[in-house]
């Protein structure tokens, strides 16, 4: 499976955030215990290529959501769109 290299998201609703990437995508998200609201992100095993990332509260309206995404190697679109549409038939 591949790997995301790096990435830093903000949401409004990381909740909601965060159940989409766990669903979607099979990552595991944990709260960071510092002085401000973020998440940290595990995209993957630890042993292979690759960096996790994290979800913080979008403070301003303006701000782009995604800042970065990156990935040596991104599966089809169809892989993604298949298993988005499953997960959105659930909920």
């Amino acid at each position: 499976m591949w790997r995301v290299n790096h990435f830093d998201v903000r949401a409004d609703d990381p909740e909601r955030a965060m159940k989409f990437y766990k669903e979607v995508f099979g990552w595991k998200v944990e709260k960071w215990h510092g002085p401000f609201d973020y998440w940290l992100v595990m995209t993957g095993n630890p042993d292979e290529p690759g960096i996790d990332g994290g979800i913080a509260k979008r403070e301003d309206p303006n701000a782009r959501i995604l800042r970065r995404i990156s990935s040596a190697k991104i599966p089809p679109s169809d892989f993604c769109h298949e298993r988005e549409h499953s997960i959105r038939l659930r909920n």
